[in-house]
């Protein structure tokens, strides 16, 4: 955020804000719901992980590190006479540095990775 939306904003440069998200990364992904809260645990490994399935919204992580999972179905996608379920995902990282950022993203994509023969 620029620092005149800071000042416009809050009235004052400093303090900054401190539960802007760092970093917002947004999915589309190929499963359902039930599937992403399946895998989600792995997804967390030792981290608390919090599930509200009411506002679509889980928390993997603390108050002061956490990334916050916001999932919405979506109509599913047709081709021909196969039907694919389509879920769009958001997930906003507090308290992360890049380097964890992307690691993390590395590790959720490798959680959902799927193979077929």
């Amino acid at each position: 955020m620029l620092d005149t939306e800071l000042l416009e904003r809050h009235g004052t440069l400093y303090p900054r804000p401190i539960r802007q998200p760092a970093r917002t990364c947004h999915k589309e992904m190929g499963c359902t719901a039930d599937y992403l809260l399946r895998a989600l645990p792995t997804v967390a490994g030792n981290e608390p992980l919090q599930v509200d399935r009411q506002r679509k919204r889980v928390v993997i992580g603390s108050p002061a590190r956490q990334a916050v999972v916001d999932y919405t179905p979506q109509p599913h996608r047709r081709l021909g006479s196969l039907s694919l379920p389509v879920l769009t995902v958001d997930i906003d990282f507090h308290g992360f540095s890049g380097a964890e950022t992307r690691a993390f993203l590395a590790h959720f994509d490798r959680c959902f990775l799927r193979m077929g023969g």
